[in-house]
């Protein structure tokens, strides 16, 4: 039986060499490939077929996504946005009963992984070591917890708890962190010199945020599969280390990084494949948890390049199709443009 996968969100810029891949993967045979996104994108020659749904109510984009699914005798949907995985995840049941696996975590998980004070509080609670955290509410527990990291001498990033790919970032640098020149160059970071600066912005329109310390670079995108008794995980240490812009990874081998990647997806129950982004504290050069990611990383097909092809083992393992690794072609320190 030929596998017919559909991807959503398709216009992301290396999906194009992600499912360059997956065609040429002979593991995965004849594989058929569904694209999907909100709005038209760039000629990709690797996908079969092409949709666009924009519609911005749960129950329309449900019913429009799973119609396309049944028309297209998809066999896994996998969703690359943030948002879908949440749509998605809640409603699994609707495509179970059409047979159509998804690569996604449930939602109970999801909920959690997306909502960061909730991931710092869990991993702290379980003895996982995560950078140090404050909910902050209003102006008065703002300066609360400027207090508490030290400001003006260490400066303090404020985001928001549930957020999207950095999204909303605001930092308020402090006398210790000039030396960290890639701080604030992000697409999505704003950067403040001053409290008064801060201060006047409108913190709080989406909500509580979270303070927590600055981390320094270097910094990772670890791809994590756990399904059953599968695991595989692929550590790519960021030329930049705002991750946007992308300007590419070092694949590398690391223990320690993959051991507190393992434990923070058993402490979470984390059933999928995830990207999990860390940066480094500067006191003890630790790696720290900064985010986890409910879907595949927007940068995941660069682990091809290094003979780590961990979406397609994710695919080939939901869909128990065989799938060997052949360690011996692995191409580790490999730096990675694209």
């Amino acid at each position: 039986m030929r596998l017919r996968i559909l991807i959503t969100c398709a216009g992301g810029s290396l999906i194009p060499t992600l499912t360059k891949f997956l065609k040429k993967d002979t593991q995965l045979g004849n594989i058929f490939i569904i694209g999907l996104d909100k709005n038209k994108i760039k000629k990709n020659p690797n996908l079969d077929n092409f949709y666009i749904v924009n519609e911005k109510k749960e129950k329309n984009y449900l019913i429009k996504l799973i119609k396309i699914c049944r028309q297209e005798k998809i066999n896994l949907l996998i969703p690359y946005s943030d948002n879908e995985a949440k749509i998605i995840s809640k409603n699994k049941f609707m495509f179970s009963k059409y047979r159509i696996k998804v690569l996604v975590n449930n939602f109970k998980t999801i909920k959690i992984i997306t909502n960061k004070y909730l991931t710092y509080r869990i991993l702290k609670k379980k003895g996982l070591f995560v950078p140090k955290f404050k909910l902050v509410k209003n102006f008065l527990d703002i300066k609360k917890a400027l207090n508490y990291f030290g400001y003006p001498k260490f400066g303090v990033v404020l985001k928001p708890a549930e957020s999207i790919g950095g999204r909303g970032v605001l930092i308020l640098k402090g006398r210790n962190n000039r030396g960290e020149n890639w701080i604030g160059t992000g697409a999505r970071e704003k950067i403040f010199l001053s409290l008064n600066q801060l201060l006047s912005e409108n913190l709080f329109n989406n909500g509580p945020l979270i303070a927590m310390e600055i981390l320094c670079s270097p910094a990772y995108d670890v791809d994590c599969f756990n399904h059953k008794k599968n695991k595989f995980t692929v550590i790519r240490k960021r030329i930049n280390p705002c991750g946007l812009p992308y300007k590419g990874n070092y694949i590398l081998k690391n223990k320690k990084i993959e051991t507190y990647c393992r434990k923070i997806i058993k402490a979470l129950n984390i059933k999928s494949l995830v990207d999990i982004d860390l940066l480094t504290t500067k006191k003890n050069n630790r790696p720290a948890l900064l985010e986890i990611n409910p879907r595949p990383s927007g940068s995941a097909a660069v682990s091809y390049f290094a003979n780590l092809p961990i979406f397609s083992y994710a695919i080939a393992t939901i869909m128990n199709i065989k799938y060997k690794i052949y360690s011996s072609n692995l191409k580790l320190s490999k730096k990675i443009r694209i």
